[in-house]
């Protein structure tokens, strides 16, 4: 009587190995995609937050130049895993927000947004399309807002 084979063949390991390497070649990208676009709302976020406090200082003592996020001007966002360094450029009348995104954890995404209401996007990932002339934020690979 013959005992029945046990086990994989080499070509069987193989092909395993194979089709584990063409579905993370596929769910990568389409993964880091995903935290990205999940971590860009704390921008859009943090600099809304940013223009009300300037707005309300403003309206209390008429000037921009004054207010704390102005005269600090540092990141407003504060632990180890912070996507996006907050900063603020402010005159006495006008001001300019800008959320730029760490390299590793937010792709180089930059927003900023002026005493105006113009929001824009100046810096996106590789990969990503950036909208000539953009007046939006940018929240998807295709330019999109």
């Amino acid at each position: 009587m013959r005992r029945a084979d046990r086990g994989f063949t080499l070509i069987e390991l193989m092909m395993t190995v194979a089709i584990i390497g063409i579905l993370a070649a596929v769910a990568l990208p389409s993964y880091t995609g995903y935290l990205l676009r999940g971590r860009l709302p704390v921008a859009t976020q943090g600099l809304a937050s940013m223009q009300t406090q300037l707005e309300t200082w403003f309206q209390d003592n008429r000037t921009y130049a004054t207010a704390p996020i102005c005269a600090a001007n540092t990141n407003l966002m504060q632990g180890s895993n912070v996507a996006f360094i907050l900063s603020a450029v402010c005159t006495a009348t006008t001001y300019t927000l800008t959320a730029t995104g760490d390299a590793q954890l937010a792709g180089g995404m930059t927003y900023t947004l002026t005493n105006t209401g113009l929001q824009s996007t100046t810096a996106v990932p590789q990969h990503w399309t950036l909208p000539a002339g953009s007046t939006c934020w940018v929240m998807r690979a295709n330019g999109s807002c």
